[in-house]
């Protein structure tokens, strides 16, 4: 997903004037903030949260549901700059100690992304033309949880380091901290607005080192808020960390950091006084690239003989990319040489200063070249392989909301929202982090501490598909040893009842770890499937029967059914696409393009449309229940 700018405001008529006109729209955030708390930390007072409560941000079911939105100020260092983490906390519908933190991946991709496409408490609708609100989410994750959404590493989303005045360029989804280029301004201002942003450049480029950023904030934020760390009184509830994409990564390196600290708190290397034990119940990844090493063979498989009954590549080209696979060449060869130059690193040595080898670059170039960077020349879309682009498999007009200036100061930001950092990206791209590892010891000590562990896989996706996805959880299985290594790949696909009438999917589980296909969902999961997504959360950070949502006794608990999730499904019809700005290289087709750069058409909300008969409000549907998680015998 990629960001837009604010246009909000402005009429029609403006609107279409501004295609044509050279001047840039001006839209910079307002430096000062009504209602902003700062707190210093009680625990470490170089650290500091800004925060407030965001009036009419988000509707949620309730209204004595509390909302919370800010920044955790984490000082600069020789190494590093000023670090503002932007948050949304949402507090749950009925009172639960759980807190679930969310992640989304990228890297650089924004978590508020997730909050308004599933996890969180509304969504974004056009009730009157040009008029954004918010309505409630009937399947948001605060339905179970308390929730915690976190925008990192620095540079992604609202957080950021510096303030600096540029434009966006909306074709390349780019910032740019310089004036207009004459290549710009061949770009209709409207596609190149101006705006507040972070850096250009960052120190934090590994997922090792932003768990240390990400644990320093939570002691932040745990420290003003002590509140909502849980008590832990109920073995069932406490923190959970869920992310998905290329938060696969991002969970179980974070989850090990924590456990790191928590062992230097215990044997006082930290100071107890001075920092707050984070414990995790569980930890949740949805379509996830976890362990590079794994996944990357499935590749192919996916493209080739998806349970979509579509094969997307010859049989000649699946051959050879499975050769190349077995032959251990180039990309597999890399890939191990990288985990053994990786395995070396001194784990203690400053988490900032990591030396990052050629060699994990060279693998990750490898790799993407010869497994996966093919796929979007076949004018399919990777996050939903049975999709042509242009794919506008959602409402993104949250891109536009985000970015207007009434909510801005509700928020309390003071930069332009984006969605997607493309420098962030690049980075952690550079820096080889997508190949480091291996990555399923870490979730299979997870496991061993007693954590629970889901996966969640929506069974269309291309990017971190789900037959890489089951071949991690079965590794992860075979790693952590004893009963997992036996019971978990003998343990059966069962049906996962999302409601009385459907059936969202299968699941495999034994013990704490459970791996679930979902149907019909593409990278996104709760986008196409929001009931699922949500039981099978719910029933993971309970603890329960992710196939009925059943209380058992994880201890012995086991599913039943077939040995393989291989049901095969009908491809759904695809719908006609809607041409957003914002993300204007996923939804927009050549034609469109050629029009807004022609000056045709005109402009709402950030949508672009030929004709202003083409517009309708969004079809908003009232909930029909807000509160409850289904058990279903």
């Amino acid at each position: 997903m990629v960001r837009r700018d604010s246009l909000f405001g402005l009429s029609v008529q403006t609107l279409m004037l501004s295609l044509m006109t050279p001047t840039v729209l001006a839209q910079f955030p307002s430096r000062n903030i009504p209602g902003l708390n700062t707190t210093m930390s009680p625990l470490d007072s170089t650290i500091s949260v800004k925060y407030k409560a965001p009036e009419n941000a988000c509707k949620t079911a309730f209204d004595s549901q509390e909302q919370l939105t800010g920044y955790i100020t984490i000082p600069a260092t020789s190494a590093d700059p000023e670090q503002n983490i932007f948050f949304w906390f949402v507090g749950a519908r009925e009172p639960t100690e759980a807190l679930t933190l969310w992640f989304a991946g990228g890297p650089g991709q924004s978590s508020i992304t997730n909050f308004f496409t599933g996890q969180g408490a509304c969504s974004v609708v056009e009730k009157g033309m040009g008029n954004l609100e918010t309505v409630v989410n009937e399947w948001g994750w605060d339905r179970a949880s308390n929730m915690l959404f976190i925008d990192q590493p620095i540079r992604t989303g609202f957080s950021y380091d510096s303030l600096n005045d540029g434009f966006l360029n909306l074709t390349s989804q780019a910032y740019i901290l310089t004036e207009v280029s004459s290549a710009d301004t061949n770009l209709p201002p409207i596609l190149r607005p101006n705006g507040t942003f972070p850096s250009v450049t960052s120190t934090i480029t590994t997922t090792r080192q932003a768990a240390a950023v990400v644990w320093k904030s939570l002691q932040g934020f745990f420290g003003v808020f002590p509140e909502f760390l849980p008590n832990c009184t109920s073995k069932a509830l406490g923190i959970n960390l869920f992310a998905e994409s290329y938060g696969g990564k991002y969970a179980p390196v974070f989850a090990d950091y924590f456990h790191e600290q928590n062992v230097k708190r215990e044997d006082n290397t930290l100071s107890q006084a001075a920092t707050l034990p984070i414990h995790l119940h569980s930890v949740g990844i949805i379509n996830g690239c976890v362990d590079s090493l794994i996944q990357t063979p499935y590749y192919p498989s996916q493209a080739y003989e998806n349970v979509y009954g579509l094969q997307l590549i010859s049989e000649a080209k699946y051959n050879e990319l499975k050769a190349d696979w077995a032959s251990g060449a180039g990309c597999r060869d890399y890939l191990e040489a990288c985990y053994a130059e990786y395995s070396t690193l001194d784990p203690n040595l400053p988490v900032l200063n990591v030396t990052i080898t050629e060699t994990c670059v060279l693998a990750t170039a490898l790799c993407s070249n010869t497994y996966s960077s093919w796929f979007e020349s076949l004018g399919r879309d990777p996050l939903d392989l049975t999709h042509v682009m242009p794919n506008s498999y959602t409402s993104f007009q949250f891109m536009q909301y985000l970015n207007l200036p009434h909510v801005q100061q509700a928020l309390g930001v003071s930069v332009n929202w984006t969605d997607q950092n493309q420098y962030v990206l690049s980075n952690y791209l550079y820096s080889g982090d997508w190949a480091f590892g291996p990555i399923a010891p870490l979730v299979a000590d997870l496991l061993n501490r007693g954590v629970r562990v889901g996966f969640l896989y929506g069974d269309r996706d291309f990017t971190c598909n789900w037959l890489g996805g089951e071949a991690v959880s079965l590794a992860i299985a075979s790693e952590a040893g004893g009963d997992y290594a036996t019971e978990f790949p003998s343990a059966g696909y069962a049906p996962i009842y999302v409601n009385e009438s459907y059936v969202g999917g299968v699941v495999r589980q034994y013990g704490n770890l459970s791996f679930s296909r979902i149907y019909q969902a593409g990278h996104h999961v709760a986008v196409y499937q929001p009931e699922t997504a949500f039981q099978v959360f719910a029933r993971i950070i309970t603890g329960a029967d992710v196939s009925t949502g059943q209380p058992v006794d994880l201890s012995s608990f086991a599913t039943k059914g077939p040995s393989e999730a291989s049901k095969k499904l009908p491809v759904e019809p695809q719908g006609g696409h809607t041409c957003y700005l914002r993300q204007l290289p996923q939804t927009c087709s050549v034609e469109d393009y050629t029009a807004i750069l022609l000056g045709e058409g005109m402009v709402i909300s950030n949508v672009w449309y030929a004709n202003e008969s083409d517009w309708s409000p969004s079809i908003v549907t009232e909930p029909t229940s807000l509160t409850g998680v289904d058990e279903l015998s």
